[in-house]
């Protein structure tokens, strides 16, 4: 798709999750975000949608729900799902396995829709045992993209370091930069191309 067909995409905020029971059930497809608290998923979100409309914060832990946002684009619907933030250390023992149950169960139980799991990391940190540890939990017939965020804050030595790492470990990924716009329309393409397979 080329610039054109997204001038007229709808976004909206359907629901937040807070459980199993409180989980979409219908047939739309999906595409998932994930990552560490604070490298800046709902950034990124509302960078592919060109509007503000995932809630980002500075404060860490922040997102508790499963946010959906409908994303219809030339009539054609999927649902942006934002987890909650993994690895946030003020977070106490129960809330992160209660979190990390209800991540699991979703990732397991509706795998079908699921589109790609995009995993937002921190260009600078690069991926983590977290990271590597949540892409555990995805099953393996979900693909997987890392979206190295922040990536405008690399020198080109440091970029190629990073991506080098990526590919050893045989990670698709994109360089993006949810703030400045860089690496975002090359997403979005990416994230539509694979809604029409």
């Amino acid at each position: 798709m080329d610039e054109r067909n997204y001038q007229n995409m709808k976004v909206e905020f359907v629901k937040g999750a807070t459980g199993s029971e409180s989980l979409i059930a219908d047939d739309v497809r999906q595409i998932v975000f994930a990552g560490r608290s604070n490298v800046g998923k709902s950034s990124t979100i509302n960078a592919l949608v060109k509007r503000t409309i995932a809630r980002s914060s500075s404060t860490p832990g922040k997102t508790r729900e499963m946010n959906y946002y409908s994303w219809t684009v030339e009539g054609n619907k999927v649902y942006l799902v934002d987890l909650p933030g993994y690895g946030y250390a003020r977070m106490s023992k129960e809330d992160r396995e209660h979190m990390l149950k209800r991540t699991f169960y979703y990732l397991s139980n509706y795998a079908p829709l699921i589109l790609v799991v995009v995993i937002v990391i921190d260009s600078k940190v690069g991926i983590t045992e977290l990271d590597r540890e949540f892409i555990e939990l995805i099953p393996q017939e979900v693909p997987v993209l890392i979206a190295s965020n922040k990536s405008d804050k690399l020198n080109q030595k440091e970029r190629s370091l990073q991506e080098k790492k990526l590919i050893q470990e045989g990670y698709e990924h994109r360089f993006i930069s949810a703030s400045t716009g860089k690496g975002i329309d090359n997403l979005r393409d990416l994230l539509w191309k694979g809604e029409n397979k």
